[in-house]
């Protein structure tokens, strides 16, 4: 059982976005997706998730994405954007409900699994006290917790979600990164999940993820464990920075230290 691409390519017009890419990720491994601005990662995310145009195939337990009915292909994957927004103001527990849809009918009231479901969701993200607050009076790092946990109320098995720390602060970066780690454990108390998140921090995708794919102008030029793909060989290459890489408490730590561009105009003058 495994999402599988082969040689998937993405354009937009005459510029390529993605390369032909081909990759097979397993249920059970919570996959960082990183890389410098404009590389692709956020284009190859939403071909995964069966929301872009794309040629070569993508393949969920063998069968072709986009042959899934849609109600069926919104059950199999949660999906959180990168600048999600709501358009209602909606208070936060219905937003959250909103993962629930493909699983029911139309019209027909939330069941007590759906209830739980949301009810988990909310207190995965210590959102369950701004349940009953309206989304459009949440600040940015609240919205962004609230619309995590719309994802993770799917249960889905597969789980993609690009950027989900950015807008928070350091307490509540460490706690989402907890919560998809034991997701792609099988927290949501059914099997193994896969869950691939873009992340900018390399530390936090270093320490908690067990798998990194590093991309670089549309291509995935580094696929490994944390310790090979973010080497500081590798994040000097990709990312032109002189990291600082090093361990505490025996977990890794990767922070970019220096602009080797800084380093170069220094030399210059």
């Amino acid at each position: 059982m495994a999402l599988v691409t082969d040689a998937l390519e993405i354009r937009y017009g005459a510029r390529c976005a993605v390369h032909p890419t081909s990759l097979t990720l397993e249920p059970s491994g919570f996959v960082a997706l990183v890389g410098p601005n404009g590389a692709g990662k956020s284009s190859l995310l939403k071909a995964l998730a069966g929301l872009a145009s794309h040629t070569g195939t993508i393949t969920w337990q063998g069968r072709a994405l986009g042959t899934l009915a849609s109600r069926e292909r919104a059950r199999t994957i949660g999906y959180l954007a990168q600048a999600s927004t709501v358009h209602w103001p909606l208070n936060a527990r219905d937003v959250v409900t909103l993962g629930r849809l493909a699983h029911g009918r139309y019209g027909v009231a939330p069941t007590a699994a759906d209830r739980e479901a949301v009810e988990w969701a909310l207190a995965q993200t210590a959102t369950a006290g701004l349940a009953d607050r309206s989304v459009s009076a949440l600040s940015v790092g609240e919205r962004a917790r609230v619309l995590l946990a719309r994802a993770l109320a799917v249960r889905a098995p597969v789980l993609l979600v690009d950027e989900p720390i950015a807008m928070l602060d350091p307490f509540h970066q460490l706690e989402v990164m907890g919560v998809l780690s034991r997701y792609a454990r099988g927290a949501a108390g059914g099997a193994p999940a896969l869950v691939v998140a873009v992340l900018h921090d390399l530390t936090l995708a270093a320490r908690f993820c067990g798998r990194v794919l590093l991309m670089s102008e549309g291509r995935v030029v580094e696929d490994g464990t944390p310790a090979t793909t973010l080497s500081a060989d590798s994040v000097r290459r990709h990312y032109h920075v002189e990291p600082f890489v090093t361990q505490h408490e025996s977990e890794p730590v990767v922070v970019p230290w220096r602009s080797l561009a800084d380093g170069v105009q220094r030399a210059r003058d």
